[in-house]
């Protein structure tokens, strides 16, 4: 699919689907704006401009440079990225143990992805 259609064009098309499904969820629960002044909403708005907007079409960008393997292994270092961010620029410290988890999700997503499918896979994987 996302050779077929650009990547504007797929996130919008996503977008336009949550968006709805979002609109029909709060009209069913009868809260059309659920806590909301305009001010938290510009915000609420900026940041999905930004963050899905922005980031969702860079990311389905890359998925077709890149291929999804790789991309998925730069998906996985998110999360640890995150943590130094935070350790750098706001002193948040975690766990040891949340260190261990990452270094061994890190490490089994790297070990999938990097991993080469046998032939023998790919002969008994065809009609």
């Amino acid at each position: 699919m996302g050779k077929q259609l650009p990547p504007t064009v797929l996130n919008l098309a996503k977008n336009s689907i949550a968006i709805a499904l979002t609109l029909v969820a709060l009209v069913a629960l009868r809260d059309l704006a659920p806590g909301l002044t305009w001010a938290t909403f510009g915000l609420l708005v900026c940041s999905g401009a930004v963050g899905v907007g922005l980031g969702d079409t860079a990311y389905f960008e890359s998925l077709n440079c890149i291929g999804s393997r790789r991309g998925l292994l730069l998906e996985s270092l998110a999360p640890p990225m995150a943590a130094l961010l935070a350790l750098l620029f706001l002193q948040e410290y975690l766990a040891p143990i949340a260190w261990l988890g990452i270094v061994l999700t890190i490490s089994g997503v790297s070990w999938v992805v990097i991993e080469r499918t046998s032939d023998a896979v790919l002969r008994y994987m065809r009609p």
